[in-house]
């Protein structure tokens, strides 16, 4: 097919080539001058040229080229450097330009096959060598040829070792094998061993804290991960956030399961009470109040008859109320009796067995105690911590 287009180019090139040469001809015999037809007959000519016998000769080298390597690479002989031997002698008269050619292309298609199971034997190794003596193949062009197909191939091989979530020395050493043919850094091995290793990691990670939960069996199977991917502590990407997710996650999981924390509170506490928790929070109260007033009108007076008027339009003022929100900075302390909110104004104690119901929010937690509410809002990262605590307060009680 490609031999049957670089034909049909070559065809329609010569034809168009000659009916503007002949234009460009013509324009000069007839007016005896160089004029703006005659140049402009001349840039198609030079366009015909390069537009279809450029591409017309190139489909017809690559049609013969790919004939020759097939010739080769199922040619007589064991070796291959025997199917070269014998392709030469059946072919003396193709020139070195032609030759070099054949080269290229077959050293590509050797290294693709090679490369389709990512490990190059030392046969294929063999062969490709012989290929590049035989047809003197120059390094820049095997260079650039290996650095095509180098990152890709490795990378792939990669991934293939670390599909059982392990990462052997024996595994690291073929990686750097295939490396080293393909003259492929061995530091930019290394970063592509952990990139995909960390990506496997995190993925594992993101499993186990799915639930916002992290159980010591979980810690240890991620721990043993990172060992298998020979991953070191600094390859985990693990800054200040992310420590304190893990810690959270823990810590959530703690008392989700009956262990709670204990910590100092900045209040004095009765004989065997234990603070488990202290946070910044505010107090919210809504009350309704009046925030202006609306002045009236005096209307108009109108006079009817002499000393009597009547007035119109008169109305009387009126105050104007809204939903106006207070916050009361304190401190939040959750203990195994009660719950308490230290503060300069509006504080409060609510003892355990006096809680009725609680009601959460994204930022914050209502408490009810008989016929009173405590409206409290705290930081969106201790939306789950508080309401869990309470809870597990409540059934330790």
């Amino acid at each position: 097919m490609k031999k049957f287009f670089g034909i049909l180019l070559l065809v329609l090139g010569s034809l168009l080539s000659l009916f503007f040469f002949i234009c460009f001809v013509a324009s000069f015999f007839i007016n005896g001058t160089i004029n703006v037809f005659s140049i402009f007959s001349l840039l198609l000519f030079i366009s015909a040229c390069s537009g279809f016998f450029v591409p017309g000769f190139r489909l017809l080298i690559e049609s013969s080229t790919k004939k020759k390597i097939n010739e080769i690479m199922n040619g007589e002989g064991e070796k291959f450097k025997d199917k070269i031997s014998i392709f030469k002698e059946k072919n003396p008269k193709i020139n070195r330009f032609l030759l070099n050619i054949i080269g290229k292309k077959l050293y590509v298609e050797l290294l693709e096959r090679a490369l389709y199971d990512l490990y190059l034997s030392d046969d294929e190794i063999m062969d490709l060598n012989t290929v590049i003596n035989d047809f003197s193949l120059k390094p820049n062009f095997i260079k650039s040829v290996k650095s095509k197909y180098a990152e890709v191939a490795i990378n792939k091989l990669s991934e293939i070792k670390l599909q059982d979530n392990i990462l052997e020395d024996k595994e690291k050493d073929e990686i750097y094998q295939l490396a080293e043919y393909l003259e492929f850094p061995k530091t930019r091995v290394d970063e592509i061993n952990k990139n995909n290793a960390i990506k496997i990691y995190n993925k594992y990670k993101d499993q186990a804290l799915s639930d916002k939960r992290l159980s010591p069996d979980e810690e240890k199977e991620l721990e043993q991960l990172r060992k298998n991917l020979q991953l070191s502590e600094d390859d985990i990407p693990t800054g200040e956030n992310d420590k304190k997710e893990l810690a959270y996650y823990k810590l959530l999981w703690e008392i989700e399961n009956g262990y709670l924390p204990e910590t100092q509170p900045p209040i004095l506490l009765q004989k065997s009470e234990i603070c488990h928790y202290v946070t910044d929070a505010d107090r919210i109260e809504t009350k309704i109040e009046r925030t202006g007033y609306v002045s009236g009108s005096r209307g108009v007076s109108i006079r009817i008859a002499k000393g009597i008027t009547y007035r119109v339009g008169s109305t009387r003022g009126y105050p104007i109320k809204e939903e106006v929100t207070y916050k009361y900075p304190g401190m939040l302390c959750l203990t195994n009796k009660r719950i308490i909110f230290h503060a300069d104004k509006k504080g409060f104690v609510i003892p355990l067995k006096s809680l009725i119901s609680l009601d959460t929010y994204s930022d914050g937690i209502k408490l009810f105690k008989s016929t009173t509410n405590y409206l409290l809002q705290y930081g969106e990262n201790e939306s789950d911590l508080v309401p869990l605590l309470v809870t597990s307060v409540l059934k330790n009680e």
